[in-house]
């Protein structure tokens, strides 16, 4: 193991929260932590892996999580043998996976469906003697932020516990070897609980029950694997649960699934789980569902073909307020999300101009969707130079981006980043006390990424008041989706009750803001207004307001952001009846002389001469 250069300190309520854990892996092959994002499972994880003595860490997470992970390793001698992303778990077709943990075979099997023989492709993995020896020697597999891609890596994840290997490395191991899975928002569906029990092997097959074409009778498969598991956790408990028969009299898939949840909930989450009380920090974040007005008479009509057309591809009924999935047509529904949130674009780069101006020291996120949309409002805010964080961008640059953002100076406030991307294993909070957060969202109806999403601007030292706004039209209100939200919301604050009794707001409950007509008004009357309600700020506001315009001078003279901000400059020049105060506040500057000075030479000369032209003109 690497030697340490730093001893982790972790909080009194950390302290707890770990050692609840240790007991349960003491006891357990496995353990969950369903913390609240921002409460430091990436330092109870590390305190754990080195208090229990493992020889290896095994770490499986996403791409934007790993350098932290790298950086707990170099800091604080984590001993991190492998750090893999859920992307390259599998790798790809007739190719092994890098990290060397598993064997991949890939092969194509026949199969006959209405007197037609078809080649389907298959994947088998096997666990290498690499992995074994980990496993001897004690290895933890560490799962960071696991359930966000359960649906999608689920099986990936089962790959090395599975089968004859699976029931083999025990016995050869004896037992020193422990899993841990870290995530803030486990659940937003019910049969991602069954996911959960095939990732750890306690499940074996894909389903709970099925049906049995030569007896007519649907049989218990799954499910008898799941219940036997919870019994050997708590048997009064679980009997407790199947004494309710006339809730499970029916045997079939849905009532299935809801003993399994049931299950989940009250036996094996009570046992093997454990969250932080979630802190009450001096920062304040305020989440909200925006209604925005759309100028664009094309981008309006735009939205609400758009929308028409989601609600036809997911199977809307006005009636019932339910979306159906099942005979959904995802390629239409793709094309109506891309088309939603392209006609938005307009109105992200509205707000944004807006917020931007109206605040020297705010810094900005937007998050989208798709690649289309970020290329477009990248472009359109092209004179604040605004940094971009999807997933075309290597680790290593990632992590320049994020320092760029989080330094504590005016020159990159605008970060425009993919939403699933932006989600997970990212600080964007203000850590300074001095650049207020604002996050604009195009939501995409996943509860677990937007939930994450949120907290990515609240953590245990955020310094300052942070809002996330997810950006809807006023005109064509997206109710259906809310309400879908909504539903979603109930399974994840069932999982995650600390966070609720905490009074955390997840998607499906946020609270309507509406757009005022100040978003609307003219970036002068905005100065305006912000130096009325903040009349001891004007000297700084000024000054501020002399070195943006000198910038723009500098290197965009014919720009129409320079013009509106000379404009802005001198109509608070005017204004400000103490402008010697300014002049005294940049002397102790030298630069900012040179600032005022440009401004004078500017003031005197061009705008007086463009004011001359106008006149005559008119």
């Amino acid at each position: 193991m690497a030697e340490t250069t730093e001893k982790i300190t972790l909080f009194p309520s950390q302290v707890v929260h770990a050692e609840k854990l240790i007991r349960v892996l003491e006891r357990s092959p496995y353990a969950l932590d369903f913390s609240q994002m921002g409460l430091g499972k990436t330092y109870t994880g590390s305190h754990i892996a080195l208090t229990m003595g493992f020889q290896h860490v095994i770490l499986v997470a996403p791409v934007s999580v790993q350098p932290k992970w790298n950086d707990m390793r170099v800091r604080y001698g984590v001993p991190i043998t492998e750090n893999i992303s859920f992307c390259s778990i599998r790798s790809v077709r007739n190719k092994q996976p890098s990290h060397g943990l598993l064997s991949r075979r890939d092969y194509k099997v026949e199969i006959r469906k209405n007197n037609e023989v078809r080649e389907i492709s298959k994947t088998d993995f096997r666990v290498t003697d690499k992995f074994r020896e980990f496993v001897r020697e004690g290895a933890l597999l560490l799962v960071d932020e696991d359930t966000v891609h359960q649906e999608r890596h689920g099986a990936d994840l089962r790959v090395p516990s599975s089968r004859a290997d699976h029931r083999r490395i025990p016995s050869e191991q004896g037992g020193r070897s422990r899993v841990l899975m870290l995530s803030g928002s486990p659940l937003d569906k019910e049969e991602q609980v069954a996911t959960l029990f095939r990732t750890l092997n306690l499940m074996q097959g894909n389903e709970l029950c099925r049906y049995n074409i030569g007896t007519r009778t649907m049989e218990c498969t799954g499910i008898t694997d799941i219940i036997e598991h919870c019994k050997r956790i708590d048997l009064e408990g679980t009997e407790k649960i199947l004494r309710m028969k006339h809730r499970w009299w029916f045997l079939n898939e849905y009532n299935m699934r809801r003993l399994c949840y049931l299950l989940f909930q009250d036996v094996f989450k009570r046992h093997l789980a454990s969250a932080m009380p979630p802190t009450r920090s001096n920062a304040t974040l305020y989440k909200y569902n925006g209604f925005y007005d759309v100028k664009n008479e094309s981008d309006r009509n735009g939205l609400t073909e758009g929308v028409r057309a989601l609600q036809e591809a997911v199977r809307y009924d006005a009636g019932t307020g339910r979306v159906s999935y099942e005979n959904a047509n995802f390629g239409d529904l793709t094309r109506a999300l891309v088309q939603i949130e392209e006609a938005k674009v307009s109105t992200f780069l509205r707000i944004a101009r807006d917020l931007l101006m109206s605040d020297e020291d705010r810094k900005l996120v937007i998050c989208l969707n798709y690649r289309s949309s970020i290329r477009k409002l990248k472009a359109a805010l092209s004179w604040w130079d605004p940094l971009v964080l999807d997933g075309t961008v290597s680790k290593r640059k990632r992590k320049e981006i994020i320092d760029a953002f989080q330094a504590p100076t005016h020159y990159r406030r605008v970060l425009i980043g993919n939403v699933s991307v932006c989600s997970t294993g990212i600080d964007l909070d203000d850590k300074h006390g001095s650049f207020p957060r604002t996050a604009l969202v195009s939501p995409n109806y996943s509860t677990i990424t937007l939930y994450q999403l949120c907290h990515r601007f609240q953590r245990l030292d955020t310094k300052s008041d942070a809002s996330v706004k997810m950006v809807y039209a006023k005109h064509c209100q997206e109710l259906s989706v809310l309400n879908a939200l909504a539903r979603k919301g109930g399974v994840m604050k069932q999982t995650t009750r600390e966070q609720v009794e905490a009074g955390v707001l997840f998607p499906g409950d946020f609270p309507r803001w509406d757009e005022e007509l100040v978003l609307g008004r003219q970036p002068a009357d905005l100065i305006d207004a912000f130096m009325k309600k903040r009349e001891e700020r004007l000297v700084p506001r000024a000054a501020k307001l002399i070195s943006r315009a000198y910038r723009e001078y500098l290197y965009r003279p014919d720009g129409p952001m320079y013009r509106i901000t000379i404009r802005d400059l001198m109509d608070a020049y005017e204004k400000l009846q103490e402008w010697t105060e300014v002049r005294e506040y940049v002397k102790e500057d030298p630069g900012h002389r040179s600032l005022m000075d440009a401004c004078r030479h500017f003031y005197e000369k061009e705008w007086k001469v463009s004011q001359q032209s106008e006149s005559a003109a008119t």
